[in-house]
């Protein structure tokens, strides 16, 4: 059964002025650092050691240092500037997959005092081996008989019936219907969709992510279909008395191959851009 732990994200952040040359009139420099920590149920602070490694996306003018990544608790950061500016700190937890990184917002101000504390409650969902094992040093993680994450069997209490295993229930699933409704999705229910079967496969679960031989053979079926066009093409031409006119109709971009209802969404533009490569217009 899906379960989830919470957690407390510290962010301590301390700043200072230096006596570096100001770089804009009037506003002095000042060296800041932030510094990442877990705070548990007594409100001590803990290392956050439940991540793998944390990503600061600084204000654009830091120019090549604007996206820095430490892979070390507490995730420190050290830096020079002037100007105050509004910042994402992205958490990557232990073992997570591509996307299951947690974003925090920070303020970088310098109205708060030389040193400041702001907290966030983030989410763990389905913590299994090393991240629960991490997570259980800053606080309880729900029951503590889980092994690796899965509900260990209830032992009957005496007196009592012991319960027989629920049998699961054969659900009938169209599979076509299923198929047809995938594309339709946009990228952020797919992206949900990738998640819950991340988060709910079992040893017996197969999945594969290949996604750029998908894309291969979906454009060679563009490229099919537009060879068959095009030699209708030039047999209607060859039989025609007149001259054909310089139309949109005669273009293969501004129609499909039908079998394109069935494609995945990829980008359409880019399909677009296949097609028309692959046929030319007709003088």
């Amino acid at each position: 059964m899906p379960y989830q732990i919470k957690r407390t994200v510290k962010l301590v952040t301390e700043q200072h002025v230096t006596a570096d040359p100001p770089e804009a009139e009037g506003y002095p420099m000042r060296a800041w650092t932030i510094n990442i920590l877990l705070q548990n149920t007594d409100g001590d602070e803990m290392p956050a050691s439940c991540y793998e490694k944390a990503t600061y996306i600084l204000h654009e003018t830091f120019g090549k240092r604007q996206r820095q990544v430490f892979r070390q608790p507490p995730f420190k950061i050290s830096e020079k500037g002037w100007g105050e500016f509004d910042m994402n700190i992205s958490l990557t937890p232990i073992g997570s997959p591509k996307g299951g990184e947690q974003v925090i917002p920070h303020d970088l101000n310098f109205q708060s005092g030389e040193r400041y504390e702001s907290v966030h409650q983030v989410t763990f969902r389905n913590p299994k081996g090393p991240l629960l094992e991490a997570l259980r040093e800053s606080g309880p993680v729900g029951d503590e008989a889980r092994s690796n994450g899965a509900p260990a069997a209830a032992t009957p209490a005496t007196g009592t019936k012991e319960k027989r295993p629920r049998k699961s229930q054969n659900r009938n699933v169209d599979m076509e219907k299923l198929a047809e409704a995938l594309p339709q999705l946009g990228e952020e229910d797919l992206l949900q969709v990738v998640q819950m079967v991340h988060d709910n496969k079992s040893e017996e679960t197969y999945t594969k992510n290949d996604v750029e031989s998908e894309f291969r053979r979906y454009i060679g079926e563009v490229s099919r279909e537009c060879d068959r066009l095009l030699t209708c093409q030039q047999t209607a031409s060859s039989t025609s008395t007149s001259t054909p006119s310089r139309t949109s109709s005669s273009r293969c971009s501004g129609t499909l191959p039908p079998t394109a209802s069935t494609w995945p969404p990829w980008p359409r533009s880019l399909v677009t851009c296949v097609v028309d490569r692959h046929l030319p217009v007709s003088e």
